[in-house]
């Protein structure tokens, strides 16, 4: 099923020259991989509410090519306010879905996503109808894209980072409690392309400082983002990246060799109820140096990781974990000659096999 392509032509014109350029940037790209087992695509969202103490991630994943007749839609809602995390992980035929190659629009069972000129509305919901995320995410920076190419095991993957720091208004409803989200801060980005999930591991993280380094949602001047792909083992990187943003724009961009990531890893805690032991990173150090004086320092901490299972092949029985894991960041640096220092809560993944 496709959505209408109408409403990217009526997006492109409007005033914020962001949201047009998202909606001709942050389209699906599942026609091109329709007979390509490996095919993957989703969206992925994220809020933190400081003042709340409440995190929210929700991904909208399409998996092998739609024409295959083993392709079938998963939706991902997860959240945190208190010791245990929430998370609901449902799967879906592609038939329960619709999508479209023009817009950055997807809808799988009930849950959905829409691009509007008021920036993106997000709609998910448990697959007991428990848990309704319902929020309009505006874009407050420029758009990144990062192509890898001949992944381990062969395959590309594409992914745009369509804002590292958004402006978030809206509700999660858990049971009988809502909560009200106004000015938190968010993310959004967007993967494509094909490879097996037992040849691929990868790093990824973002932070958005608080403004003035203050306690509160609303947002500062810089934003951060990082991605490594790496082998299942994690001990050859294919492609990495590390980019800073300054209000609107993109300061300092770190490549490949200039960007240095370390984990420490521990066992995953027994409340998971794992089906077998599995590690993740309790913290995670990220070291980026270039040659015009530019570098940061950078220091996660775990404070709840929640595994999300990803089936290896729509033929295999085994599983990847990409751990969504929320924390804290410590960030020291200089950039284009002034220092950068903050700490805030932020997101981090790693995946894993198990």
């Amino acid at each position: 099923m496709l959505f209408s392509a109408s409403s990217s032509v009526a997006l492109a014109g409007q005033g914020n020259s962001l949201i047009g350029e998202l909606s001709e940037r942050d389209v699906f790209h599942a026609n091109e991989y329709q007979y390509n087992l490996f095919y993957n695509e989703w969206h992925y969202f994220n809020v933190i509410d400081e003042e709340q103490g409440l995190e929210i991630v929700t991904t909208l994943k399409l998996n092998g090519g739609v024409s295959t007749g083993y392709s079938y839609a998963q939706v991902f809602l997860g959240y945190n306010k208190g010791i245990i995390p929430g998370a609901s992980v449902e799967l879906y035929p592609i038939t329960d879905t619709a999508f479209s190659e023009d817009t950055p629009n997807v809808r799988i069972n009930k849950s959905w996503v829409e691009l509007t000129p008021q920036g993106y509305h997000v709609y998910a919901e448990s697959g007991d109808g428990n848990a309704v995320f319902d929020a309009i995410f505006k874009p407050m920076v420029e758009p990144v894209q990062l192509d890898a190419e001949s992944l381990p095991g062969s395959g590309s993957m594409s992914w745009l980072v369509a804002s590292s720091k958004m402006n978030v208004d809206g509700t999660l409803t858990v049971g009988e409690k809502t909560y009200t989200l106004k000015n938190a801060r968010g993310y959004h980005d967007h993967n494509w392309g094909f490879w097996n999930w037992a040849s691929v591991g990868w790093d990824w993280g973002q932070v958005s400082q608080t403004k003035k380094n203050q306690q509160g949602n609303d947002v500062g001047t810089y934003s951060i983002s990082f991605g490594n792909v790496t082998n299942s083992t994690h001990t050859d990187s294919m492609s990495s990246v590390l980019n800073v943003w300054k209000n609107k724009k993109v300061a300092a961009s770190f490549n490949d060799a200039d960007v240095q990531i370390s984990h420490s890893l521990v066992s995953a805690p027994d409340y998971l109820f794992l089906p077998v032991p599995a590690e993740y990173p309790r913290q995670t150090v990220i070291n980026a140096t270039s040659d015009d004086g530019d570098w940061v320092n950078i220091t996660f901490t775990a404070k709840q990781p929640v595994p999300l299972p990803i089936p290896l092949t729509p033929l295999d029985p085994g599983y990847l974990i990409i751990w969504e894991i929320i924390g804290e960041y410590e960030v020291e640096g200089v950039i284009d000659g002034k220092p950068v220092s903050f700490v805030a809560g932020g997101f981090l993944e790693y995946a894993a096999k198990f």
